[in-house]
């Protein structure tokens, strides 16, 4: 019923793809966070031609990539990311980060029918990625603050500009902010039960713009319960223009303001009105 992200959140090893020898790019950016939070594990760009990005040298194709690579990331044009995404699965890759956005309908479609028959965990698209507070792994493609340090506060947001607001607004520390992007195949629900039993983590809060498995999203939030880890909500996008927008964003099956009060009350799931009350329930400031 739910999907692995073990690979995501805890990487012992990263393909880089789309980063650049010329240029910074979202790739570049992921690397040069890695390298200078400290990161102990395997950093690997991918790329055609160059022989060197950042310092490291370059594999030519994902076939030339090392065996049972835990995380990918993919941050190349929306054309080319579902050929990218089965070379990383032939090459055995166990999960991947899709950065890119701007997917036609057609493209979608077929990256949704990937995700439904493929092993790998893919997170996104749409998304900035994640960042492991407790073990030092940021792969993402702005620059956490270096005043962020270590907690035991867990954020999952499917907006990116959500995790910023919270990370450069807050004074104590965090275990993962995790972003997940349009949710095509990996969903909060799935890091809800992962983080259930994350040692670094005892609390949860989840910035939803809308719930994409009301019924994985309650188990989810039971699992949590069940943990002994508070579980705090913030719905963004309340106005019916709102609703309206984060639909069509997302596909959610519950995104209406009132639907989505009712539902967690059902689940007994205690939320916050705005970011400054998130915050404070999640005891970040």
């Amino acid at each position: 019923m739910y999907r692995d992200v073990a690979a995501l959140v805890e990487p012992k090893s990263v393909a880089i793809v789309g980063a650049s020898s010329k240029r910074s790019s979202q790739g570049n950016v992921v690397i040069q966070n890695l390298q200078s939070w400290g990161y102990r594990g395997l950093v690997l760009p991918v790329h055609p031609s160059a022989t060197e990005i950042d310092g490291l040298p370059v594999r030519r194709t994902c076939d030339a990539l090392p065996p049972a690579v835990d995380t990918a990331i993919v941050a190349v044009p929306a054309a080319e990311v579902l050929e990218t995404l089965r070379k990383l699965e032939q090459a055995g890759v166990r999960s991947a980060n899709v950065f890119s956005n701007g997917f036609s309908a057609d493209e979608e479609a077929a990256m949704r029918a990937f995700g439904s028959r493929t092993r790998m965990s893919i997170n996104g698209p749409n998304c900035m990625g994640l960042v492991n507070f407790t073990d030092a792994s940021p792969l993402y493609p702005s620059r956490p603050s270096l005043r962020l340090k270590p907690g035991h506060v867990a954020l999952v947001a499917q907006s990116g500009s959500a995790a910023i607001s919270i990370m450069n607004s807050i004074t104590t520390g965090l275990s993962k902010v995790i972003t997940v992007g349009s949710e095509y195949q990996v969903t909060a629900a799935d890091y809800m039960v992962w983080l259930a039993q994350d040692l670094a983590t005892t609390v949860v809060g989840v910035v939803a713009e809308s719930i994409k498995d009301p019924v994985a999203f309650a188990y989810a939030a039971e699992e949590l319960h069940k943990a002994g880890k508070p579980l705090i909500v913030l719905k963004v996008g309340n106005s019916a223009l709102g609703s309206a927008a984060t639909q069509a964003h997302t596909g959610a099956l519950i995104s209406s303001s009132d639907a989505l009060e009712s539902y967690f009350r059902a689940c007994d799931i205690a939320t916050a009105r705005d970011y400054d009350e998130i915050r404070v329930h999640l005891g970040l400031i």
